[in-house]
């Protein structure tokens, strides 16, 4: 799509680009074993690079036991891989606080929406709190805040959710017409369009819960800690 974009349909690739793409499809058996084909379907299924497989043979005849739930040496270097892993994905991220933070994994991108909306968020809404939905994305970013309004709504804080406007003409979703800012690069940030609208805490009721629905199903967790600039690195 870049290359299309950027050369035009017709035109030839450049030399350096043909060189990456090839080196990249290179790396996936299962693209390699049918190289006519074009794979579109990654926001469903992430197809995985040999060094991922290489990873995931080495650790099930190696060490493969459940993380954090034993003593034996098996159980201790799982534990390690992943406390490991976490330190790296932090460093990545360039998280300003490790030793306050944490880092969750989940099965994929639904999942990991689902335990925001439904663990995380719920316990910082109140009566008349919104979140704004891009109704038109996949299901995955619709279902879960839905089912938040659903949970709030049992326990009587009613909470809307409102869908985004988009743009007629382009198609894209028009973020002013939430009346939030223009730039998209975070969306769980206060004042962004996607994010929840809080009221101020002087206008919110006491709120009757200790923690979000769900929180009970995720034992040891501690607080998230988010730094203080969007994604993008501005304040």
């Amino acid at each position: 799509m870049t290359a299309m974009t950027a050369y035009g349909r017709d035109a030839a690739l450049p030399e350096d680009l043909t060189r990456w793409q090839c080196s990249l499809r290179a790396q996936f058996p299962i693209i390699t074993g049918h190289a006519e084909l074009a794979y579109l379907d990654s926001a469903a299924t992430a197809q995985k690079p040999q060094a991922v497989l290489d990873a995931v043979q080495t650790h099930l005849t190696s060490a493969n036991a459940n993380a954090g739930r034993g003593t034996y040496p098996w159980a201790n270097a799982s534990t390690a891989l992943v406390e490991r892993t976490r330190d790296r994905i932090k460093d990545f991220l360039g998280d300003p606080d490790p030793e306050h933070s944490s880092v969750h994994f989940t099965s994929g991108t639904t999942e990991g929406l689902r335990t925001i909306a439904r663990d995380w968020l719920p316990a910082l809404l109140a009566d008349g709190d919104e979140i704004v939905v891009p109704f038109a994305d996949h299901q995955a970013n619709l279902s879960p805040w839905l089912e938040a309004q659903q949970l709030l709504s049992r326990q009587g804080v009613r909470v809307r959710v409102r869908k985004m406007p988009y743009q007629r003409s382009s198609g894209d979703y028009d973020p002013g017409g939430a009346g939030g800012v223009g730039r998209p690069p975070d969306p769980l940030r206060r004042g962004h369009p996607c994010a929840p609208r809080l009221r101020p805490e002087h206008e919110r009721p006491a709120h009757p819960r200790g923690g979000g629905p769900g929180c009970a199903g995720l034992p040891g967790r501690r607080p998230e800690h988010r730094p203080p600039a969007g994604v993008d690195g501005r304040p």
